[in-house]
């Protein structure tokens, strides 16, 4: 296994780990994340039926994150989820401290998506480099 194959792996069971703690408690109904952190807090205004959709997602893209052929699409659907984190965090008060775990999140899945990438390239290349010594 090569160092990027190794680099992968880690920050795949780091995203997924917290994602999945993040999605539980949302699922649950358990406030483990103070309200400051968690833009769910902001959107539901009590209502736990957007919590729970957003929960449910966390847990399956920490899923999807373990298998190659759903990890670049799974990493881009949860950034995407994690800049409406971030914009609904600091909204217009400009609170860029609140917005430091789901922005750590983020950076953690851009590089799950990059290596992923890199990774996907190199094996292609390789398999055509072999297809060509044929």
């Amino acid at each position: 296994m090569n160092t990027q194959r190794k680099i992968l792996k880690v920050l795949e069971i780091l995203s997924a780990l917290i994602l999945i703690s993040n999605g539980l408690s949302k699922c649950l109904g358990l406030d483990f994340i103070p309200e400051s952190f968690d833009f769910m807090a902001k959107l539901t205004s009590g209502g736990e039926e957007v919590a729970i959709a957003i929960g449910v997602i966390e847990i399956l893209g920490a899923i999807g994150l373990m298998f190659a052929a759903s990890r670049f699409y799974v990493s881009i659907l949860l950034i995407l989820i994690m800049v409406a984190s971030i914009g609904s965090t600091i909204g217009g008060k400009l609170e860029f401290a609140k917005a430091l775990v789901p922005t750590l999140v983020l950076f953690i899945l851009a590089l799950v998506a990059y290596y992923d990438n890199m990774i996907a390239a190199e094996e292609e290349e390789e398999e055509l480099e072999h297809r060509n010594d044929r």
